[in-house]
C-alpha cells in the first residue's frame, strides 16, 4: 500500500496533503523544548462513522464536521489506544510504501493539526 499524503479534510471540501513542517532531524521543538518522543492519544468527544473507508467525525460540542482521508483514517484507528510517536511511525513504515524521514515529517505535521483542533492530546513521556 502506497503512502499517499495524510492529510485530511478539516471544515471544507477541499482534500489536502498534510504540510511537511517540523523540526529537522529526529527531534522536534515544542514550547521550547526538544522532544523525541511523546505519547500521541485521542482526546474524546468525537462521534465518528466509517464510510467507504473514510472516517467522517462529528465534533458536537462545536458544531464541526471532520473527514479525513483513508491514510489519516488508519492512523486515527491506530491510536484507539495512546501510543508513542515513534511505535507509531515504525507501523506506518511497515504498512505503507514510504521511508522512515517522509513518514516523520507528514505524521508529525497531521498530529500537529489534530492537536490544534483539539482532537488528539501529544504528552511527553514520564521521566
Amino acid at each position: 500500500m502506497r503512502l499517499d499524503g495524510l492529510g485530511c479534510q478539516w471544515k471544507s471540501a477541499l482534500r489536502r496533503k498534510a504540510a511537511a513542517g517540523g523540526a529537522d532531524g529526529a527531534n522536534r521543538e515544542r514550547k521550547g523544548l526538544i522532544v523525541n518522543d511523546f505519547i500521541v492519544r485521542r482526546s474524546g468527544g468525537l462521534i465518528e462513522a466509517e464510510v467507504d473507508g473514510e472516517l467522517i467525525g462529528l465534533e458536537v460540542d462545536r458544531g464541526l464536521c471532520y473527514g479525513f482521508n483513508g491514510t489519516a483514517t488508519r492512523i486515527w484507528a491506530l491510536i484507539e489506544e495512546p501510543k508513542r510517536f515513534s511505535e507509531l511511525r515504525a507501523l506506518l513504515v511497515a504498512e505503507f510504501e514510504v521511508d522512515e524521514e517522509t513518514c516523520r515529517r507528514d505524521l508529525l505535521a497531521l498530529l500537529e493539526d489534530l492537536r490544534s483542533d483539539g482532537l488528539v492530546a501529544m504528552e511527553p513521556l514520564a521521566a
